[in-house]
């Protein structure tokens, strides 16, 4: 696939699989020098972001599966970056806290009980908390019997990853170990890396556990 730039530009170039195809995405420019290749930047799905600018130019994007014989479609697309929707996307995508309300963030509820959440596609679910004093927390999900593979990623207020977790277990399900907390906001972001946010995408339960835990005088 061949564009040509007339200025230079925010760009942003994906290469999306459909089925079992596992995409690779490369950028050369018009002498055929290779510029830069991503794999599995998002899930398995490929993603070159030139920000602040690529320069103007002719340049040519090359895609292929990296598990070769693997059965299915690339779709390749070229688009103009916009740097805030690029930060609503890695909300989206559980990379980022949400820095405003354009993304929904739940409560998250510590108890023994287990709670169930619904997950779509790729998009993560996020959750939000306040500690007041040092805690000690611990939170886990329980849904690879669905066919999920879950990945956890707790934020403090600073937009600091303090612990993620995928495969823990039996080696689908994900765990945030027993951490010491400071006081303060946190968000958790709950994604299942086992399938494409898609349209269509189908809808699996999850089981999720936040635990507080206190100390015990012997």
């Amino acid at each position: 696939m061949r564009f040509t730039l007339d200025k230079a530009s925010p760009v942003s170039l994906r290469a999306l699989g459909d089925g079992s195809v596992d995409p690779q995405i490369a950028l050369f420019d018009q002498s055929g020098q290779r510029i830069a290749i991503n794999d599995d930047a998002d899930g398995r799905n490929s993603r070159l972001d030139f920000s602040p600018v690529l320069e103007a130019g002719r340049y040519c994007i090359g895609v292929g599966a990296v598990n070769g014989g693997a059965q299915g479609t690339i779709t390749v697309s070229a688009k103009t970056l916009d740097p805030q929707e690029y930060i609503r996307r890695a909300a989206a995508r559980g990379e980022l806290p949400p820095v405003d309300d354009s993304y929904p963030v739940a409560p998250l509820v510590f108890k023994r009980t287990q709670g169930e959440v619904i997950l779509q596609g790729s998009s993560a679910n996020w959750f939000g908390f306040e500690l007041s004093e040092p805690t000690l927390i611990g939170i886990r999900t329980l849904g690879s019997p669905s066919g999920v593979d879950t990945k956890l990623v707790l934020f403090d207020a600073s937009g600091r990853v303090v612990q993620e977790n995928d495969d823990s277990d039996d080696g689908r399900n994900a765990r945030i170990l027993p951490v010491l907390l400071a006081p303060g906001s946190y968000k958790l972001a709950l994604t299942d890396i086992s399938v494409l946010d898609q349209i269509g995408a189908p809808l699996r339960p999850v089981v999720i556990l936040a635990e507080k835990y206190v100390a015990v005088d012997d």
